[in-house]
Formats: C-alpha cells, structure tokens, sequence
C-alpha cells in the first residue's frame, strides 16, 4: 500500500507541474509567436523566393525550425487575425520546387494549416489553392497531410452549416 500511495502522489505531483508548465507556456505563447511572425516576416515580407531561403539556411533544421516550433503552437494561437497571418506567411512554402527535403517542410506546412483552419474566419476561402497541391506534391507523407487538412477544411465548413458548391470555388 505505501508503495501505490507513494507512485498516485508521484503522478499527482507529475500532473501538477504538467499543469504549471503548461499555463507558464500559455502566458507566452503571444510574445513567441509575435517574434517567429517577425521571423517569417524578414525571410517572405520583401518578397524573397522561397527556394532559396530554404537552400541558403543550410540544414533541414534550421530551415524548419519555425515550422516545428509553430505546429507545436497551433493550439494556443487566440484571435482570427493571428491565425491568417501565420496561414498567408506559410503559404509560400507549398510553392517551393519539390525535392525530398521540401517534401518534409511542405507535409509540416499542411499540418500546421490542418491545426489553423478552425481559427480562420472563412477556412473556405484556401479551397482552391490546396486543391492545386494534389498537383504538385511528390511525397506519400506531404500527400497525406494534403488530405488531413481537407479534412479539417470539410470538417469545419460542415460544422459552420457551409458546403456545397461554395467550398470548390
């Protein structure tokens, strides 16, 4: 008995500072995600080819580190404007020349616009351009996560009472 008192309160603690941890997180999150965006901004705001800003930053990991740190952010983005802000930045990563490499970046994008679908005010609205990457997308896991933000995109068009012809344009 002592021993399963002492592993519930140990799990007890666990879950405690889980919590703490996360709402540290939470706390910051607006100030993170305003540095990446100013970020971003700096690589595509002056209208920089995305290709060769991937192939200047050296490693795959340097060239998506925002990507990974942003997919792991989704879930705390709060206002509408934040969320296509970050959508209209990651777009030029789908236009990138496909290569194994960009594959990966491209699968990361489509996961991160899958998560910020729900947070957009008319998700419907990038219909036609991620019809237009079922076209240009190589890889099995970029092509999956093609179809896992269409999925999102039906799921919210449908829980908002849209559809039909409406989506496709």
């Amino acid at each position: 008995a002592g021993t399963a008192a002492r592993l519930a309160a140990a799990a007890s603690a666990a879950g405690a500072a889980a919590e703490v941890a996360r709402l540290m997180l939470a706390r910051e999150v607006p100030l993170l995600l305003s540095q990446l965006h100013a970020r971003l901004v700096s690589k595509f705001g002056n209208g920089a080819d995305p290709t060769k800003v991937l192939m200047d930053a050296g490693s795959a990991d340097a060239a998506t580190r925002e990507l990974r740190m942003l997919s792991s952010l989704v879930g705390y983005v709060s206002s509408t404007e934040q969320a296509e802000q970050l959508v209209q930045l990651f777009l030029p990563y789908l236009r990138i020349k496909p290569t194994p490499r960009a594959e990966n970046v491209k699968a990361q994008v489509l996961a991160l616009l899958a998560g910020l679908l729900s947070r957009l005010e008319s998700p419907q609205a990038h219909a036609r351009f991620l019809g237009l990457q079922f076209g240009n997308l190589r890889s099995r896991e970029s092509r999956a996560a093609l179809c896992r933000a269409w999925a999102a995109l039906a799921t919210e068009v449908d829980a908002r009472g849209g559809g039909g012809a409406s989506t496709a344009r």
